[in-house]
């Protein structure tokens, strides 16, 4: 996996050295092609090599965490099919069929280690489950009221319909709107 960073690095080392290794092409100097190539690789391994240290010793202290064995690091210059040194550094990284076997087996574990999770919660919402049902059985019921829709329950308890006009009592005639009286003019004298 590359990071960003290093993405960056790498198209700037490709956008230096890829002219220049195109013109030695066109000049047929396999001398200063190969110089070129060379650097090139060398750049390319100085920026990846650091990343590729981090990303192994990540994989190793997950595979630890886990209860994962992994493979000891040789204790003579020598290369296992495990592990192998890096060429600017001398550091030693995990080959990548070691790395791909470390990390399928970290995500073995973490899978089963969430199934153990999983398995709590799901009973543990059962349980809730159930003493919910359990209490809403014990506990008294509201009725509903029986008023049908569209009414409403008016001082003295009645089911009264929601957009009926307001009954008057009987023998009473609906009061009209009083009007404010005119105010009286008072003449005045004129002199």
């Amino acid at each position: 996996m590359v990071r960003r960073a290093d993405a960056r690095a790498l198209k700037k080392l490709r956008d230096e050295y890829l002219p220049l290794v195109q013109k030695a092409r066109a000049t047929k100097d396999s001398n200063e092609l190969d110089r070129l190539e060379s650097e090139w690789s060398n750049g390319e391994l100085f920026i990846l090599e650091p990343t590729s240290v981090l990303e192994s010793g990540s994989i190793v202290a997950k595979a630890r965490k886990y209860g994962i064995s992994v493979p000891p690091i040789p204790s003579d210059n020598d290369e296992t099919e495990d592990w192998k040194q890096t060429f600017m550094t001398y550091e030693w990284i995990l080959t990548d069929t070691t790395a791909r076997r470390l990390r399928r087996e970290i995500r073995e574990e973490r899978r089963s280690s969430y199934d153990e999770y999983r398995k709590w919660i799901t009973t543990l919402l059962a349980l809730a489950g159930f003493v919910l049902a359990l209490v809403s059985l014990l506990m008294k019921q509201k009725q509903p009221d029986p008023c049908p829709r569209n009414y409403y329950r008016d001082d003295a308890g009645a089911c009264v319909f929601a957009l009926s006009p307001a009954r008057q009592p009987q023998g009473q005639q609906p009061r009209q709107p009083q009007l404010p009286a005119a105010p009286k003019s008072n003449p005045k004298p004129t002199p």
